[in-house]
This record gives C-alpha cells, sequence and structure tokens, in this order.
C-alpha cells in the first residue's frame, strides 16, 4: 500500500461519518466487526447490462501460504473467463493486504439465471477442481441482490 493511500485510509478510519456508521452498527450486529483491507488485482470489463434482477457475489478465497502465487495464477484466469460469460457485468479480484494469501472476488451478473449459467460452465467447474488443493481454509460465497 502507498503511503498516501495509508493516510486517506486512516483519515477515514477516524472520520466522523464513519464513526456515526459503526455505532449505528453495532445495535444490529451479530458478530464483531470485520474490515478487510484489499488492493485490486484483476479488474473484468464494466459491462453496462445494468437492470433489474441483479445479483451481486462476494467470494472469500483463502490459499495456503505456499500456494499463494498458484492461487494468483488461478484467480486471474478465472477472471479472465469469467469477464467473457453471458451476463457478467463485472468482476474483480482484490487482494488482502494481510495476510495476502486472501482474496475477495467480486462479481455483478444480470440474472440468477447468467450466475446459475456461470456456475455450471466448465471453466468454473475446471477452476474448482484446480483450487482445491491449495485452499488454506473453506470459500465463502455470498449473494446479494439489489434494492431499489
Amino acid at each position: 500500500m502507498r503511503r498516501t493511500d495509508e493516510v486517506a485510509l486512516e483519515s477515514h478510519q477516524r472520520a466522523a461519518s464513519t464513526l456515526h456508521f459503526r455505532e449505528g452498527l453495532n445495535s444490529i450486529q451479530s458478530a464483531p466487526h470485520d474490515e478487510r483491507v484489499g488492493r485490486r488485482l484483476y479488474v473484468g470489463h464494466a459491462n453496462s447490462e445494468h437492470g433489474s434482477g441483479e445479483i451481486y457475489v462476494l467470494t472469500h478465497v483463502d490459499v495456503a501460504p505456499n500456494h499463494q502465487d498458484d492461487g494468483l495464477t488461478l484467480l486471474k484466469e478465472i477472471s479472465i473467463e469469467t469477464a467473457k460469460d453471458c451476463g457478467n457485468i463485472s468482476n474483480e479480484v482484490l487482494q488482502q493486504a494481510d495476510p495476502a494469501n486472501h482474496f475477495t472476488v467480486v462479481e455483478a451478473w444480470t440474472s440468477k439465471k447468467a450466475l446459475d449459467a456461470h456456475t455450471q460452465a466448465e471453466h468454473t467447474r475446471e477452476f474448482r477442481e484446480r483450487l482445491l488443493p491449495m485452499q488454506g481454509g473453506l470459500s465463502d460465497e455470498r449473494l446479494y441482490e439489489k434494492m431499489d
């Protein structure tokens, strides 16, 4: 992380609006606050196919430290293939600052149907098969829908 980024992050952490937001979460949280600072590694295209029914997917991928480089290569490959899938609006891979062998994949899809087709695509199934022996922990995948 560059020094200017660190200063900006520290400033944001101390801002009254950030502190107020976090205080508001305290009354509804069911687990402690978990913030993961990351940097962008791979950014797929930004498609203009936005509309109702969009699905957003956040997947946490944890590879064993000795597989970090192989994990990076594999995540880049799937990012390129995902960008080609019908219905993919955008996708990006973020690498956590610490530990660096943890990644977050952020995807946007035009519909659940498009996401399901991607999930069953040959390149996605191959990705999961190749990732399995590298994993340091289970992947955590969460789906979100756009609210009006």
